[in-house]
């Protein structure tokens, strides 16, 4: 089966720090893949490698078949949603999205992607007088505004309520099939969207397996 997402051996150092030891991990197109581990186990520091945020220390890392690192091209065609959101607070939502869009290129309409997650009533607010929700919300607009191949996915719903944790859900099974997805996540509602997963320790893959049998190790559901 093709991959869309290849990770072999891969480690990363920051300075001394070891925190990826040797992750192997592949995705084939269409796939929606979940990270689940401890705080500092190593989730985030892959999902920067992925998307060409960090270099490996080494290793082999290919993302549609290019090293992302070195192909600002192939950021394009992935949405990120950090688990911080990083918008200049004192320009409104719209203007924060019309910056990310001379970016990335974006082929849906501002007002679309803000209509998507309930927001556009508020596009002419400053992002400052934002709740922790409704910056989430933003971000996944601008996760969203370059119809994205890929998403990758950092503890989505950190912040949201109830209702904005549904709206994501019903958003991302919409994707179902068409957009290849890398979840990092606590929340085994997350868990559940996808078909399989990885669980991280201390910078290694611990387990490979369907995403039910990742709900009963882990959470013992």
């Amino acid at each position: 089966m093709p991959e869309i997402i290849g990770v072999r051996n891969l480690k990363k150092k920051f300075g001394r720090n070891a925190v990826l030891r040797g992750i192997n991990l592949t995705v084939p197109p269409g796939e929606k893949v979940a990270l689940v581990g401890a705080n500092g186990a190593g989730k985030t520091t892959l999902l920067r490698v992925i998307c060409g945020q960090l270099r490996p220390t080494s290793g082999e890392v290919r993302v549609l078949d290019m090293e992302p690192w070195k192909n600002a091209a192939i950021r394009k065609r992935i949405g990120f949603l950090s688990h911080n959101t990083y918008f200049y607070r004192e320009l409104t939502a719209e203007e924060n999205l019309s910056f990310f869009s001379g970016f990335v290129g974006s082929k849906d309409s501002i007002d679309e992607v803000l209509e998507l997650v309930g927001l556009k009533r508020f596009k002419s607010m400053r992002v400052s007088a934002f709740s922790r929700g409704m910056e989430q919300r933003l971000a996944i607009a601008r996760m969203l505004i370059h119809s994205p191949e890929i998403l990758l996915l950092d503890e989505p719903t950190s912040g949201l309520d109830r209702e904005g944790r549904e709206l994501l859900r019903e958003i991302l099974e919409k994707m179902s099939g068409k957009v290849t997805m890398i979840i990092a996540s606590h929340n085994p509602d997350d868990i559940e969207l996808c078909e399989r997963g990885y669980i991280i320790s201390d910078g290694k893959i611990k387990l490979d397996a369907p995403a039910k049998e990742i709900l009963e190790t882990y959470y013992g559901r």
